[in-house]
């Protein structure tokens, strides 16, 4: 017999529990489409190459019935024409994104560190391509040595925190 504190509890529980399935349904679903719309590329060009990996985005946007006609029906030029536009507002927001990322690095490191010398812009770019979660971890905690022996040391190739730096 369930005492009042469990009933509670799984009361509580269920909405999350429905709602993180209903989410990991979606996602499995979507998942699924995609699967779809890269073996009809694959399927019809041979390849799918830089370009029309790029399309396959934008394509998930569409109806599943645009979707297949799409792929279906017109050629690969057509396809890339269809979708460059959109590509290209991704690539913009993407640039867009990277630029604001990099002047939240410079101001953080400017405030923390009272200026950027060129040994600090030095290692910006390595910084940029880190997860978040590191990023800020490093930013927080590492002093202005020991940014630039673990930027220095790594070389941009090894960028996990922690195994002793």
């Amino acid at each position: 017999m369930l005492s009042n504190a469990d009933r509670e509890l799984i009361m509580n529980l269920s909405p999350a529990y429905f709602k993180w399935r209903e989410e990991v349904v979606l996602e499995g679903r979507r998942e699924g489409q995609r699967q779809m719309v890269e073996n009809l590329l694959l399927e019809k060009f041979g390849e799918i190459n830089e370009e029309l990996a790029r399309i396959i985005e934008p394509l998930m946007q569409l109806n599943t019935r645009e979707r297949s006609q799409a792929i279906l029906q017109l050629s690969r030029e057509e396809l890339l024409t269809r979708f460059r536009s959109v590509i290209r507002q991704q690539e913009t927001l993407q640039e867009g994104r990277l630029e604001e990322r990099r002047q939240i690095v410079e101001n953080f490191l400017r405030v923390r560190f009272d200026e950027l010398d060129e040994a600090l812009e030095a290692i910006i770019a390595p910084m940029l391509q880190l997860p978040p979660d590191v990023l800020s971890r490093l930013l927080f905690n590492f002093s202005k040595g020991e940014l630039l022996l673990w930027f220095g040391e790594t070389s941009g190739q090894d960028l996990r925190l922690g195994e002793g730096k």
